[in-house]
C-alpha cells in the first residue's frame, strides 16, 4: 500500500503493542514493512487484550514462562532489515503504576531497555558480520583489508 501512493514523504511507523493486540507475527511485519518503509517504531507491552502501554517485557504468560510480545523476534526483525529509525516508548501508563518515589527508576528501565534493543541489534550485525569475515579470511589468508576489518570488527564488539 505504501508503494503504491509513490511519494518518498510517506513511510510507516509501526506499533508493537497494536501488533501484539492483533495476534500477528511481529518479526515478520518488519522483514515486510523492510529498511526504506519502516521509519518509525512506538514501542510499548501489553497483555494481548488491552492497549496497556507499558513497558516491554512486562507481560508474560504461563506464570512468567512466555511473553505476550515476541522481543527477540523484534529485535531479529530490526537487524534483519537494518533499522535506522526512531524508537518511541509509548510507555506513558508505567508511571501511572509506580509510586512517584519510583518514577525516575522506571525511566531509566525504560532508557536501559532502548538501549538494550539498540545494542542487540548491533550485536547481532556485528556477530554475522565476523562469521562472514572469518569466511573470506579463510578464503583471502594474508590479506591486509580483511584483517583490519576484522579488527574494526572487533573493536564494534567490545563497545
Amino acid at each position: 500500500y505504501i508503494d503504491s501512493i509513490g511519494s518518498p514523504w510517506i513511510t510507516a511507523c509501526l506499533d508493537v503493542g497494536h501488533v501484539t493486540l492483533v495476534n500477528r507475527d511481529l518479526p515478520g511485519m518488519i522483514r515486510a514493512l523492510g529498511h526504506d518503509r519502516l521509519l518509525a517504531l512506538h514501542i510499548h507491552d501489553n497483555d494481548g487484550r488491552a492497549d496497556l502501554h507499558m513497558m516491554p517485557y512486562t507481560y508474560t504468560h504461563n506464570w512468567g514462562k512466555d511473553l505476550v510480545c515476541d522481543w527477540e523476534g523484534f529485535i531479529n526483525g530490526l537487524h534483519d532489515i537494518g533499522f535506522e529509525g526512531d524508537l518511541c516508548f509509548e510507555t506513558f501508563r508505567v508511571l501511572g503504576a509506580y509510586p512517584r518515589d519510583l518514577w525516575q527508576d522506571a525511566l531509566r528501565l525504560i532508557s536501559a531497555t532502548g538501549r538494550y534493543f539498540v545494542k542487540s541489534c548491533l550485536y547481532l550485525i556485528i556477530s554475522r558480520a565476523m562469521v562472514e569475515l572469518k569466511y573470506t579470511c579463510s578464503a583471502a589468508a594474508g590479506s591486509s583489508t580483511v584483517s583490519s576489518s576484522l579488527q574494526r570488527l572487533r573493536l564494534m564488539q567490545a563497545i
